[in-house]
């Protein structure tokens, strides 16, 4: 007759623990289970590379109404006139106004323009350029369409990029020196001339005055 076999409480306790011990580890290798992120205990896991920027893609443009801006327009400063200073001065302060309704430096555009046109609405430029800004035909007719005859539409472009630029740099509005450094990466100039957008501040300023 078989021998009944007797109970033993310390073995199934192991065997259970045992048994734990290998599910919570396989859940853990599968990713089910895992230290919180930057806990700084063994394994744990960390984001990997710099946080993702702000300001990428599509850019909304709040505060700027094109139809509005080309109402406001004061007219294209025309070379030899005897007013040109006047009719430069009221366009910087146009570019001005809507920057600043934009969340942009008043400075921004005026800067860009100095460097770029010397403030005026130039038919014609470095290859294909034009503009205020001197943008180029062959890439931004088709998105700002018909933009040579339309100052309002050129504005657009550089609140636009400036915007799309700065990101969560929100520091840039506030530190003047960084401007030109923020004109740059808008415009993409040849090398030899990326210092001279901070140069043109102090004749921004000028312009912008009263």
């Amino acid at each position: 007759m078989a021998k009944r076999k007797e109970f033993n409480a310390g073995a199934a306790v192991a065997a259970v623990l045992a048994f734990v011990v290998l599910l919570v580890g396989g859940l853990s290798y599968a990713g089910v289970i895992h230290a919180p992120s930057g806990s700084g205990q063994p394994g744990a896991t960390k984001p990997k590379g710099d946080p993702p920027k702000k300001g990428g893609g599509t850019v909304k443009v709040t505060g700027y109404d094109e139809a509005a801006a080309a109402k406001d327009y004061p007219g294209d400063p025309v070379r030899g006139d005897p007013h040109v200073h006047a009719q430069q001065v009221k366009v910087a302060r146009w570019m001005a106004d809507w920057a600043e309704k934009s969340g942009l430096p008043r400075e921004l555009p005026v800067m860009a323009a100095l460097q770029e046109s010397s403030m005026y609405n130039n038919p014609g430029g470095d290859r294909d350029s034009v503009g205020y800004f001197q943008m180029r035909l062959g890439i931004w007719l088709k998105e700002y369409p018909d933009y040579p005859h339309k100052p309002e539409r050129q504005l657009k472009w550089f609140i636009t990029k400036a915007l799309r630029v700065r990101g969560d740099r929100m520091s840039w509005n506030d530190d003047s020196s960084r401007w030109g450094d923020w004109i740059v990466v808008v415009e993409v100039p040849d090398d030899r001339f990326r210092h001279r957008y901070q140069e043109r501040l102090p004749e921004a300023r000028e312009l912008l005055k009263g």
